[in-house]
């Protein structure tokens, strides 16, 4: 689950347009059932969100990532 997460995430803010196909379905196979399996995907859902956030942070340019810009109020971070 974390490789179809990660491996489809594109940051397209500094492209006019995307140039990865869309996943059309999933199918999960050995990760449980019920609770279980809605508690492995949220924790799986909160880490990708936390790589994502770095590899917005790692790839944004000089001119965009400022200082003042770059200082993330606790909410941003959640919101991710």
């Amino acid at each position: 689950m974390t490789g179809v997460l990660l491996g489809s995430f594109e940051d397209v803010r500094f492209k006019s347009e995307s140039k990865k196909p869309t996943l059309k379905s999933l199918e999960l196979i050995g990760m449980g059932m019920g609770s279980n399996l809605e508690d492995q995907l949220a924790h799986t859902v909160h880490k990708c969100a936390g790589v994502i956030l770095a590899r917005q942070l790692v790839n944004a340019p000089p001119n965009v990532l400022i200082p003042s810009k770059s200082l993330l109020s606790p909410n941003d971070v959640c919101s991710h």
